[in-house]
């Protein structure tokens, strides 16, 4: 889908622009509001909740320049009348609300939210309360179905259904590896000692077929230790030369291991074909293995080739049931796909198989989310924080879930951990804004 401003289900040829000149539209919008002191309720449609935050993180800096506080306000079933409640808010002449959730409000069909904006919709425009509706696909369509009136007082819609240009989607989603776990786990402990140390050593090697399988051992943990220290370019130079040492000895398994680190590297710098390659290089050489094909899944998926991702991940599972990878990498193919109970299925087989890492329970956590199970994604996200304790993002969506469910207290501490945690964390720090009690704040 091309990403257009433009209403939704309107007829009109799309317009196509770039991410950040989308968030400037709705920030002109609302500063020509607050330039005349008028009401503005823009609607911002996204696909995702990382375009959500990087459009809502890119909006409030450019808000804030402005001397605007955004408020964060979630819909739940308590807290359904939005215009109701933004209109007693005792700080709205001065802030933006971005509200969100509006399938959590309750009531027979889910759509007394929606009602709510149609009977009270002239609270906006009394009170001059400038809002962004945030709204996923299916909300989109709901809106100007059951509050049709209040879908005829929106001033701009304006849709993301991508990333900033140079980003991707959450680091957390895939699980594409360069192989053994327990390497991978200890890859980010001490990472500039390690590095030097490794560096010295192949400095001292003797010239000669004798030194040759130590030199390519040096080589790919430099490649793999750059790689965990963000330095791809390095990384891939280590690789390189490895997997010309590797091709000059005829070595097959050696040269896929250098190729999946290509892969690995590529990937990380944004360069998805030429990983693909990386990955189709590796497999011809070990057609057998099940690493190069969940890599190769993981991919393709981000170039959108779904059938392709979904096809190696079968592949890889096929042969070795037992990885975690292949079935995480799955259940994102069917998340896209939207056949949630299938993606379901496939992270708690991931978790099974990896529980102490963050990246399937979080996915699980997610579709748990889509499918309208709070609780479930509650207890995923907490499996999340537990086996990675200095992450922020769990807590983040453990606030978020909270305050679907109108549990306010909860949601203050998982916002209050995230922040702790991650203190640059716009999306945290404007939820917890809101939700500390008047007299908590300085």
């Amino acid at each position: 889908m091309m990403n257009k401003s433009r209403d939704p289900l309107s007829g009109d040829s799309p317009q196509v622009e770039p991410f950040d000149e989308r968030v400037a539209i709705l920030a002109e919008e609302l500063e020509l509001a607050i330039q005349f002191d008028r009401p503005s309720i823009l609607i911002a449609v996204y696909e995702s909740e990382f375009v959500l935050q990087a459009a809502q993180a890119a909006l409030s800096e450019r808000l804030s320049s402005l001397g605007q506080r955004v408020y964060p306000f979630r819909v739940t079933r308590e807290q359904f009348d939005i215009a109701l409640l933004l209109s007693q808010h005792p700080a709205r002449e001065a802030s933006v609300f971005f509200v969100t959730g509006l399938k959590w409000g309750g009531g027979k069909g889910g759509d007394e939210a929606y009602r709510a904006l149609n009977l009270h919709r002239e609270y906006f425009v009394e009170n001059q309360i400038r809002a962004v509706l945030w709204l996923t696909q299916s909300e989109a369509i709901d809106l100007p179905k059951h509050a049709p009136d209040f879908w005829a007082f929106r001033h701009r819609v304006v849709e993301f259904n991508d990333a900033p240009a140079g980003a991707g989607e959450d680091a957390s989603l895939d699980m594409p590896a360069w192989g053994d776990q327990k390497t991978e786990a200890e890859s980010h402990q001490d990472l500039d000692g390690r590095i030097a140390f490794r560096e010295t050593s192949l400095a001292g090697l003797p010239e000669g077929d004798a030194s040759q399988a130590a030199r390519l051992d040096l080589f790919y943990n430099l490649a793999h230790l750059y790689w965990a220290k963000g330095d791809y370019e390095r990384s891939i130079q280590r690789l390189q030369t490895g997997l010309k040492i590797a091709e000059r000895m005829q070595d097959s398994w050696l040269q896929a291991r250098f190729w999946i680190g290509l892969g690995m590297a590529r990937a990380a710098l944004k360069q998805a074909d030429q990983a693909v390659e990386a990955d189709e290089h590796a497999i011809q050489l070990q057609p057998e293995d099940p690493l190069p094909w969940s890599n190769l899944a993981a991919h393709c998926r981000s170039l959108g080739q779904l059938e392709r991702a979904m096809q190696a991940c079968q592949r890889a599972i096929g042969l070795r049931p037992a990885r975690a990878e292949p079935w995480n990498n799955l259940g994102n193919i069917y998340r896209d796909l939207g056949r949630l109970e299938e993606a379901q299925t496939a992270y708690r087989s991931a978790t099974r198989l990896a529980p102490g890492d963050p990246r399937p329970w979080i996915n699980l956590g997610k579709v748990c989310v889509d499918q309208g199970r709070p609780r479930e994604a509650i207890r995923a996200f907490r499996k999340a924080a537990r086996a990675a304790p200095q992450d922020a993002e769990p807590w983040t969506r453990l606030g978020r879930v909270y305050q679907g469910l109108g549990r306010n207290r909860d949601a203050l501490k998982a916002f209050e951990t995230a922040v702790a945690l991650s203190p640059g964390d716009a999306a945290a720090r404007a939820a917890l804004a809101e939700l500390i009690p008047p007299n908590r704040r300085k």
